[in-house]
């Protein structure tokens, strides 16, 4: 929901609700308020966005309308003029539809994209992370690779025409996605894909899913250096 302009969310204050009434803006304090407001203009000043929901529609304005719009302002500087963005990613994953909206975002700014893996970065989390120009986790984060889930229609010919488009479209544009942006090699993917890969930081820097690990290899003041 919106307050003065700015997005809250409602489940800091344990409300699951998702509707934009602005009779809930009661249950907000003005200290509330202004601490959230304040760690939004911290986040805009700063080039941080934060991805610690599923991937979904929501990822488009969350991800890619601020990607976009750094780039707007960025425009006419080389890439190396450009302050870099952060993107802390701690997500179960979602729909594959929408996080290739976002994979497209990433890989065509022409603002560096620094992705920081925390916690979790399972299924096309995973994904969005290795989109990044850069890819960095902690010594704890976890990561899963698998095939996905594509969703289900609500129909039995709706999900057969989906599952088709997914066998000829999506599941090859995730290998080659993969396969093109670490150092996993064919052979082992098209072995374990079908199963639930999980993978830990040490792993995850020798397949070139992430290039460092944060307080092992770099400090965490690197990200901001």
């Amino acid at each position: 929901m919106k307050i003065k302009g700015y997005d809250f969310d409602l489940s800091m204050v344990g409300v699951n609700s998702h509707e934009d009434d602005e009779d809930l803006a009661t249950i907000f304090t003005a200290e509330d308020i202004e601490d959230e407001i304040d760690r939004q203009e911290w986040l805009k000043s700063s080039r941080v966005i934060i991805l610690n929901e599923d991937v979904s529609e929501k990822a488009i304005n969350n991800i890619c309308m601020k990607i976009i719009g750094w780039n707007m302002e960025d425009c006419g500087l080389p890439a190396e003029e450009r302050e870099p963005i952060h993107l802390f990613i701690h997500s179960n994953g979602g729909d594959i539809i929408s996080g290739f909206a976002v994979i497209d975002v990433i890989q065509n700014s022409e603002t560096p994209v620094i992705g920081v893996g925390f916690g979790k970065v399972y299924s096309m989390a995973f994904s969005i992370l290795v989109a990044c120009q850069v890819s960095l986790g902690f010594k704890h984060t976890i990561f899963l690779l698998h095939d996905g889930t594509f969703g289900t229609e609500d129909s039995g010919s709706k999900f057969l025409d989906f599952a088709e488009f997914a066998k000829k479209n999506l599941i090859n544009k995730c290998k080659e996605h993969i396969l093109n942006s670490t150092n996993i090699k064919e052979e082992w993917y098209d072995g374990n894909i079908r199963k639930e890969n999980w993978i830990d930081a040490d792993e995850a820097k020798d397949m070139g899913i992430i290039q460092f690990i944060i307080g092992e290899d770099v400090p965490m003041d690197i990200l901001w250096s």
